[in-house]
């Protein structure tokens, strides 16, 4: 094959001899394009011939032509399908005599049977369509033959965590679109930043023999001076498996939807991982900040490098600028906090079952949610993959022992109390947000719990920015993990929706994205989503718990239920809020809490929509499912009862309210035996409640002891007298979500 490509350079050379005269002087107008019009296809207009995709066919094509067919490589992405005119996937003697004979001012040998496959992303109603060729990774992966060209970079953040003189570099693992690396256009960028995604392996680190204060870790020393500058086409034929391997836990594949389309998609670990420099100090500025480096670096404001030593600049120039980023749980975390930045360049957001506080993650209105105060650092733990494989840096290990010793005890101090170490990780009260954001969250999940939502909605609010919610009755769920994804409307899944609003957002498509309705909400008593333009309604009703019979004293992990009989069918939408006035004898507890909850109940079974189960789709045939993926919907459950929301508070902090920093503790602490008027506010919910049912408001009685002892008669007294609950509703909305 070979040297029958170097016969065809020799033929090839003598037609341009003959030709060029006439290609220059525009001899060959007549003839210099071709028009295909299918049945299903607007027509398409191509060039033999046009190796670099100018637009014109010229002597340099030509000349490139030449240079290829005779084995010759060149310096540029499309060596790869130079003259590849029938689109067949590899250049042959056929593509060569196409071009000679159009050179000539013949026509095209050969028919083309399909238009020319698109260069640059297209949209039909509204959704990207799939135009790159996923091929998956492996040990021996190289860029020549990709569709997808795939790099890492090393973006320069503001800070120096491990304290060794120079701003830290964190790795990103970026894949673009061999078009867009090419130059026919410029990509958007999905983002997701994944701590977890370096973490293929834990070890149990200690704490230091000294604790560091957290501000000893935000030195700001000056930038590097870079030593050169590089191309994205440099670097990457410089790409080998090796430099990704690390993120064999996290290898970004569930987002190849997105990839499919043309955006590209950048992924990183963050501090302290593999591959990385810095420490992982989870939930802190430093963490938000490196990521917001890499939304910086995509936008043209900040310098990223080929490695950790050479300082050989390395630019984002192949995408318009624009990011948009989402994730699950700790993912959609710090998709949330970097758009909490206001950083230019961050056009859109969707956090799934992300947190806002992360004090209201790990505490409830003064209250610890699981037993234990320090969260932070056994988070930090898990994913602080620098470490794992040895230690790289002596001193940089040393100074994350001390980090991990200073916010144990900090957090531990609080006893679930806010103060410093939670204020500097509560980005709920930020007002200068300027992303769009499509907030996502399951109203079961008792993980990250559906008042994050309410805060981030609260958030977008202040800061007159976009906000929209889609609310489901799954847990602590991802609605699409690449392989599936969850049937919305009639015509929409959770993946167009995301589709559709990164593209309008970051690449303007006249989607009306803007206009989807401010709240999507799975339906408690039918699995279908319908939709609400506000949160608030203005109803409420009152469940007063006077019984007329005095106080009621609850005893330590006993329970006590008030009852109210439902006529109609009543839709609770909103934040209930528990009126208590309560005393307890027994402060010397760590902890004294109550705990609130509403039940749906009834005197026989029923089905309900709540919790993690999902029923498969095996056939949806109205629209086209990219890469097979399975189509679901949550089952619906059978019983007598179903908790639906739920809030605690801690008796020693009667101020806390809905705002995480009012969970301070009092100035004057609160005596044992004497009366306080408390309010729990529940999880934000919609649920309906069906007529002839039971609305069921349980107490119960929580007690911790700092030595993990329990008391038996430790007690809680409720002057029901002064304690009444308000239950927000609304109608139940009969306006389905179809697109």
């Amino acid at each position: 094959m070979k040297h029958m490509k170097k016969i065809v350079s020799v033929v090839l050379s003598l037609v341009l001899v003959m030709s060029a005269a006439a290609v220059s002087a525009g001899a060959v107008d007549d003839v210099d394009e071709m028009t295909y019009t299918g049945a299903d296809e607007a027509s398409v207009t191509y060039y033999l011939g046009d190796s670099n995709l100018d637009g014109a066919v010229s002597i340099l094509d030509a000349t490139h032509i030449q240079r290829y067919l005779a084995a010759y490589s060149l310096p540029s992405f499309k060596s790869e399908n130079l003259s590849d005119t029938n689109r067949s996937g590899e250049v042959d003697i056929l593509d060569a005599t196409q071009i000679q004979r159009y050179l000539v001012g013949y026509p095209s040998a050969q028919g083309i049977d399909a238009a020319v496959a698109p260069r640059t992303m297209t949209f039909s109603s509204g959704y990207a369509q799939p135009f790159v060729e996923i091929n998956e990774i492996s040990e021996g992966y190289r860029n020549t033959g990709s569709d997808i060209v795939r790099i890492v970079v090393y973006v320069e953040t503001d800070y120096d965590t491990d304290l060794d003189g120079k701003p830290d570099l964190v790795k990103a693992w970026v894949q673009i679109p061999r078009a867009a690396a090419e130059g026919d256009y410029k990509a958007p960028v999905v983002f997701e930043a994944n701590p977890y995604s370096t973490n293929h392996d834990s070890i149990d680190y200690p704490d230091g023999e000294v604790g560091i204060h957290e501000s000893a870790f935000m030195t700001t020393p000056a930038k590097r001076t870079p030593n050169g500058i590089t191309t994205t086409e440099q670097l990457a034929a410089d790409f080998r498996y090796k430099d990704i391997k690390d993120y064999s836990s996290g290898d970004y594949s569930h987002y190849y939807y997105y990839l499919s389309r043309g955006y590209a998609l950048v992924g990183s670990a963050g501090l302290g991982t593999r591959g990385s420099e810095g420490l992982e100090l989870c939930g802190s500025v430093m963490e938000c900040d490196a990521f917001k480096s890499i939304v910086e670096w995509i936008h043209g404001d900040r310098r990223a490098y080929t490695n950790l030593t050479d300082n050989i600049e390395i630019k984002a120039d192949w995408t318009n600028g624009k990011t948009g980023m989402l994730g699950h749980s700790y993912m959609g975390t710090l998709a949330y906090e970097v758009a909490a930045t206001g950083v230019e360049g961050l056009e859109a957001i969707v956090p799934s079952a992300g947190i806002s506080s992360w004090y209201d993650y790990i505490n409830r209105q003064g209250s610890p949610q699981y037993g234990f105060y320090d969260y932070n650092v056994f988070l930090s733990g898990l994913c602080a993959s620098r470490f794992f494989d040895g230690i790289d840096d002596e001193d940089a290990y040393n100074y994350y022992l001390a980090w991990r010793k200073y916010i144990r005890e900090a957090q531990t101090a609080l006893k679930s109390n806010y103060g410093e170490s939670w204020d500097v990780r509560d980005f709920s009260q930020v007002s200068n947000i300027k992303a769009a954001a499509l907030i996502v969250q399951g109203l079961n999940d008792d993980n990250v719990r559906p008042k994050h939502f309410k805060l981030m909605m609260e958030a977008f609010e202040r800061s007159g920015a976009t906000a929209k919610a889609l609310l489901h009755q799954g847990g602590h769920d991802s609605l699409s993990n690449g392989d599936w994804t969850m049937k919305l409307g009639s015509y929409e899944n959770y993946n167009w929706l995301v589709d559709r609003w990164f593209a309008h957002y970051l690449m303007g498509v006249n989607n009306k994205a803007e206009s989807i309705p401010k709240y999507i909400v799975e339906s408690s008593t039918d699995g279908n989503f319908y939709t609400y333009d506000e949160w608030e309604s203005g109803d409420s009703f009152v469940f007063d718990l006077n019984e007329g019979t005095g106080d009621r004293v609850i005893y330590r992990g006993a329970t006590y239920t008030w009852s109210k009989y439902i006529d109609d069918p009543t839709t609770i939408k909103g934040v209930v809020e528990v009126h208590l006035r309560m005393k307890t004898d027994n402060l010397d507890f760590g902890k004294t809490a109550v705990k609130a909850s509403l039940i749906d109940s009834a005197s026989s079974g029923f089905y309900y929509y709540g919790g993690s189960m999902t029923t498969y789709i095996t056939a949806w045939t109205n629209m086209y499912a990219d890469r097979d993926a399975a189509i679901y919907r949550h089952n619906s459950n059978y019983g007598n009862n179903w908790t639906f929301t739920d809030g605690q508070i801690d008796l020693c902090t009667p101020d806390a309210g809905w705002e995480p920093q009012t969970a301070v503790a009092p100035a004057q602490p609160v005596q044992e035996g004497e009366w306080h008027d408390y309010v729990i506010y529940l999880e934000p919910e919609v649920y309906t409640l069906r007529a002839g049912h039971y609305l069921d408001v349980r107490l119960q009685a929580l007690f911790e002891n700092p030595n993990g002892d329990y008391w038996s008669d430790a007690s809680v007294t409720i002057d029901q007298s002064a304690s009444y609950v308000v239950i927000p509703t609304d109608q139940e909305s009969t306006r389905p979500y179809f697109r």
